[in-house]
């Protein structure tokens, strides 16, 4: 098997094992007065840390799929989220040639306007969809809690996946 090939399977596999284990965690039952707080939507976090730095890694279908199964065994409405993670992850790798040189702190702020516009894109399509609407108030308080999470997301994603924008597959 060539090596490239051999790269982008184990990267897209580990894609798909760490969405799993994300899943797992929010299915644990855990008791009443954890769920306060909205947790962060680490799996968009992680598709749109890997798709700024490695776009050839994540296929529009693999994260549509990662995500459609989060809405279904989450038991969220299924489609509308996995659809716009998805334009979202398609809209930054679009833009990540003309991000593939900024600082981190661009990086940041781009993927956290991307994250807000998706936010704010199934805030108002709950309603003319006949969606079970949640606060805007709950869905700000996760959009920030994600946009929050990205640096850890993006620095594990490149300390221990090796997906980072500079690094030549070769050199691994």
């Amino acid at each position: 098997m060539d090596r490239e090939l051999l790269w982008y399977t184990t990267r897209r596999l580990i894609f798909v094992g760490l969405c799993a284990v994300v899943i797992l965690f929010h299915t644990l039952p855990l008791p009443d007065n954890a769920s306060r707080w909205p947790p962060p939507d680490f799996i968009m976090a992680l598709a749109f840390a890997w798709t700024l730095r490695r776009p050839e890694v994540m296929s529009p279908l693999m994260v549509g799929g990662m995500v459609l199964l989060a809405d279904l065994l989450l038991m969220r409405p299924p489609g509308l989220w996995a659809l716009l993670v998805v334009l979202g992850c398609v809209y930054l790798n679009i833009r990540q040639k003309d991000l593939s040189q900024v600082m981190f702190g661009i990086d940041w702020a781009y993927a956290g306007g991307v994250m807000v516009a998706v936010y704010a894109a199934y805030f108002l399509l709950q309603f003319p969809l006949f969606l079970p609407t949640m606060s805007a108030g709950t869905l700000a308080l996760q959009a920030l809690f994600t946009i929050l999470i990205y640096p850890l997301v993006a620095f594990v994603s490149v300390r221990i996946f090796g997906i980072s924008k500079e690094r030549k597959i070769e050199d691994v």
